[in-house]
């Protein structure tokens, strides 16, 4: 007795050790370890496939893989249900990791949703949480499931971290082809990071619906080639009555198709006076989406008619390229109080992105650019307010786009009385169009409701407003992509201060958003120095991607240090200049590039090779050449296709490029290196 008392209060005083269980070691299944394992006990799972349909039983466990996420599968075909129930009051303790979840088809639970299937491959129910990280989900609701065929989340709180989500989908008139969602209280979040969605689809939101979330995030991930009527990639739903606040930033979105809004479509309602609502997008890039309204991008900010507050929407840092908004893809009609677009009338809006307050709210872009954007109206932006609200563009760059650069038009319900007001400053409207006159395009009636004003930009064939002029704003190499202003550009100190947007500090390329040039006459607004006109101020130099290393390079015969840059927006699906100089003239050269870095003496060479293998040649057709009489030498990049040993590249990815060139006396030289992440 006295023993088995003193075993009992050191049971009672010694903290429980979380214990490992092993499948198939410990137990044939995964839900049989599930059933027989304590909160905070550790699962670890062998490779195989797993005919199973999972719940954790309201248990913070941590199940993972042993051997990742490639050959442990989850595997739903013929079962007909969630894959994975997290619906007991678990935690964000609660962590999935590891595993591949497919054919999942979902169950049938009372949500907003409506009836039918939910949660293909995982249903995360009211009051719990979970955290997936590193998990594939791939073909999950296809044919039956109504909403969220990779994760329905039904007032619960998700963290999704490394994930890729790819062909699951909905039927056209569901929502959210691999993340749906229906929360309803401002205490639930969801937040998705580094993971990529390919080919998903959906009525809303080809990759992820996300509605009614206090807060939101989506960081570090590329949406491709999803589809859906609204949101091709993203549809962006926030919540109400109660305020949120909502962030996408640092993702790309390439090729996304939908009838409104081919990468994202934001609408918001408002929230309350002493909540605002707020929604950033910032560093993003948007490339070659498609939509009838917003190629890149439509934005609705407001509220109802009568509610005291109204939605905030900031666009920043972001590049839009290659969007296209037309009769594309199903775009039927875009109606409400204040508007009637669509195949009725044949107007489709904003091959970049369509802005639009209703009632009130702000939209405002800044440090942003527009280039290479087509549409039936608005190749580059369409601008709208009806019924109050605001509209800005500051620091922008919009660039050879489309039939026209930036529309601005007052919504048709007139009689509403309320102003509202759109405003461009400190931006650069150059190339648009045919002609002079398609560059801003303005829709306002003699008795307007709304109030437009350009100030302090530079637009091609001058444009009425204080500080405005015209000129060639000498962008530095748009023909991949770079309009950064070269030296003597007339947008180099010739904005106003005062209407730079608040707390920006820095401009598309992340560099001081303030650079003075000594060589320029200030021409602008305020104590210098003065900010420049367009998304990126002028630093005294080339806009260079990348960063030089093994630099110097050991010299060649002229004494000098071969050097390497490069030009682009650095975007996977985009080009990029290579630029080499400071060579010995007419020399065999060629670029070589490889994911990793090295140092090593080849024999022959008077230089150091900074690549280690595997490293690729740009040995093509056209490729190889001689230097240039001035002793420099450039290559056009598809990084589309690039040489084999460095295969594609993806967002996140670096490529470490060099050129090697022939030197006197029959020895041979390479550059210095350069190593450019692919953002």
């Amino acid at each position: 007795m006295k023993c088995l008392s003193l075993l009992a209060l050191c049971a009672l005083v010694s903290p429980a050790s979380a214990s490992i269980v092993n499948v198939p070691g410990d137990y044939a299944t995964i839900q049989e370890a599930i059933q027989a394992a304590l909160p905070g006990d550790e699962i670890v799972v062998a490779p195989g496939v797993y005919p199973e349909a999972l719940d954790l039983l309201g248990k913070d466990l941590r199940l993972r893989s042993r051997a990742g996420r490639e050959v442990t599968i989850v595997d739903g075909a013929g079962l007909n249900a969630s894959l994975l129930r997290v619906a007991s009051g678990e935690t964000l303790a609660a962590t999935v990791e590891g595993f591949s979840f497919r054919n999942g088809r979902g169950e049938v639970h009372p949500t907003c949703a409506g009836a039918g299937p939910i949660g293909g491959a995982i249903y995360l129910g009211s009051a719990s949480a979970l955290t997936l990280r590193d998990c594939v989900l791939e073909q999950n609701g296809v044919g039956t499931v109504i909403a969220g065929a990779g994760i329905y989340v039904a007032n619960g709180t998700l963290v999704v971290e490394g994930c890729h989500f790819a062909g699951n989908g909905v039927h056209d008139q569901g929502s959210g082809g691999a993340i749906g969602s229906c929360a309803t209280n401002s205490a639930r979040s969801i937040s998705i990071s580094d993971s990529s969605f390919v080919g998903n689809g959906a009525g809303f939101g080809g990759a992820a619906n996300l509605s009614g979330f206090g807060s939101a995030s989506v960081e570090r991930c590329t949406f491709e080639a999803n589809t859906a009527s609204h949101g091709g990639a993203l549809r962006l739903n926030p919540p109400a009555p109660f305020g949120w606040s909502w962030t996408v930033l640092d993702s790309s979105f390439v090729g996304n198709v939908s009838a409104f809004g081919g990468g994202i479509n934001a609408h918001s309602s408002g929230g309350q006076a002493d909540q605002p609502a707020l929604l950033r997008i910032e560093d993003c890039d948007f490339f070659d989406n498609s939509s009838g309204f917003g190629g890149g991008l439509l934005a609705v900010a407001g509220a109802s008619q009568g509610q005291a507050s109204f939605a905030e929407m900031y666009v920043r840092r972001c590049t839009f390229q290659g969007n296209e908004a037309s009769d594309c893809c199903n775009s039927g009609n875009f109606m409400t109080e204040c508007y009637g677009d669509g195949v009725s009338s044949g107007r489709y809006w904003g091959g970049a992105a369509d802005l639009r307050t209703i009632y009130g709210g702000l939209i405002e872009v800044s440090e942003s650019l527009f280039h290479d954007n087509r549409a039936t109206l608005a190749g580059g932006l369409h601008l709208s307010t009806c019924g109050g609200g605001s509209v800005r563009l500051l620091n922008s760059t919009v660039a050879g786009n489309g039939t026209s650069g930036v529309h601005v038009r007052e919504g048709e319900a007139q009689s509403l009385q309320v102003t509202g007001n759109v405003t461009i400053a400190n931006s650069i409207v150059s190339g648009n169009g045919l002609a002079d006159a398609d560059q801003i395009l303005a829709d306002i009636d003699v008795s307007p409701s709304i109030s437009f004003e350009t100030r302090y930009t530079l637009v091609q064939g001058d444009y009425p407003g204080p500080g405005n002029i015209d000129g060639d704003p000498l962008f530095q190499d748009p023909e991949v992509g770079v309009f950064c202003p070269s030296s003597g550009s007339p947008a180099i100190d010739a904005g106003d201060n005062g209407a730079v947007a608040l707390g920006v500090a820095i401009d598309l390329q992340g560099a001081n958003r303030f650079e003075d040039d000594p060589n320029t006459i200030d021409t602008g607004v305020g104590p210098a120095p003065v900010v420049d006109m367009g998304a990126s101020e002028f630093q005294g130099g080339a806009c260079l991607l990348g960063t030089a290393y093994c630099d110097p390079a050991l010299p060649n015969t002229l004494g000098l240090s071969g050097s390497l840059g490069a030009t682009g927006s650095g975007a996977p699906v985009s080009s990029l200049r290579l630029q080499a100089a400071d060579l010995p003239a007419n020399r065999a050269s060629m670029f070589i590039v490889s994911r990793i870095q090295g140092m090593s003496l080849p024999m022959g060479s008077a230089g150091r090779l900074c690549l280690a293998a595997p490293i690729g040649r740009f040995n093509r057709s056209g490729e190889i050449a001689l230097t240039s009489a001035s002793g420099e030498r450039e290559l056009l990049v598809d990084t589309g296709f690039l040489p084999s040993a460095v295969g594609s590249v993806q967002r996140g990815d670096t490529l470490n490029f060099q050129l090697w060139h022939r030197d006197a006396m029959g020895s041979s030289n390479f550059t210095s290196g350069l190593s450019i992440q692919f953002e």
